[in-house]
């Protein structure tokens, strides 16, 4: 047993180095002296979640509940359910994890998580609301409020939002304020928030994004392209910010220029429908315009 202990202690080195090789092997010769070592099987399974090897890592995870019910587990192995896409057993096991420790944080978290891929926002709602009572974390304020957009609830958001009361000021505050401000044509604020988001973190390019689209709305074109190419500044491949400019420049009558970057997007993301649709419209128009 202590022989064991000792080979997993020296795996947790090598894992926390990301050396996973050698963690591996250490973790499998721990098991070897002590193959019922539920620690042992519980850190070999987050090991290859580590990797994505999903199939080995239930496999572990399983073995260890299986000898040893204990909530993080359950947890863990719930966690590689969600990545496979097996939602019905991850919540069973997020819920049996709560059952056994009803203040497990993170199976709360993975549960509320799942309850918004479900749409069940009440429930989620439900358990961020718990998260947020019991750790006052700004993540899960963040979170709570992600799911009251999803719900279209905007003046509930912003009502939420103005009344967090945190020491450093927030870009994710910030995004999602101007998210709603703009879901409810308050342009001028949404602006305002998107700009003190921006101010915090300038490489924030949802935001940018938003704030690039918020200038369309206003009917402020050349600031939308500028917002758009400081996206396509830091990220090169964002077919969807080409394809946005693109359309602008269309709507200012610049077949040929928005033609390139139509085309440019498509080089990224083929399948892309919007960029396609727009492509074939502006090809349709210079051919109309050659053939008068």
């Amino acid at each position: 047993m202590d022989v064991a202990i000792e080979k997993n202690n020296e795996a947790v080195k090598f894992f926390l180095n990301e050396n996973f090789k050698e963690a591996e092997l250490k973790y499998k010769a721990a098991l070897m002296d002590d193959e019922n070592n539920t620690t042992v099987l519980n850190n070999l399974g987050l090991l290859y979640h580590q990797q994505k090897n999903f199939d080995e890592a239930e496999k572990y995870f399983e073995k260890a509940i299986t000898l040893n019910s204990k909530d993080v587990y359950h947890v863990n192995l719930a966690n590689t359910y969600v990545f496979r896409k097996k939602n019905k057993l991850a919540h069973k096991h997020y819920q049996a994890a709560l059952d056994q420790n009803p203040s497990n944080e993170n199976a709360k978290v993975g549960l509320a998580k799942l309850y918004v891929v479900y749409k069940d926002f009440s429930s989620a709602d439900d358990l961020w609301r718990n998260l947020i009572q019991s750790t006052h974390r700004f993540i899960y304020m963040v979170n709570y409020a992600q799911s009251l957009v999803a719900q279209k609830k905007f003046e509930q958001t912003l009502e939420f939002l103005y009344s967090i009361n945190i020491k450093e000021d927030s870009s994710a505050k910030w995004h999602l304020i101007g998210v709603c401000e703009f879901s409810l044509k308050n342009y001028g604020l949404a602006e305002t928030a998107f700009k003190k988001g921006l101010a915090l973190e300038p490489d924030q390019v949802n935001i940018r994004q938003h704030l690039a689209t918020n200038f369309l709305a206003k009917g402020d074109t050349e600031s939308a392209i500028k917002q758009f190419d400081q996206v396509i500044v830091m990220q090169p491949e964002n077919y969807a910010a080409l394809t946005n400019k693109g359309v602008i420049l269309l709507g200012n009558g610049q077949l040929k220029e928005s033609l390139k970057i139509f085309k440019k997007a498509l080089k990224i993301k083929p399948n892309f429908e919007k960029a396609i649709a727009y492509k074939n419209r502006v090809t349709s128009m210079l051919e109309k315009n050659d053939g008068e």
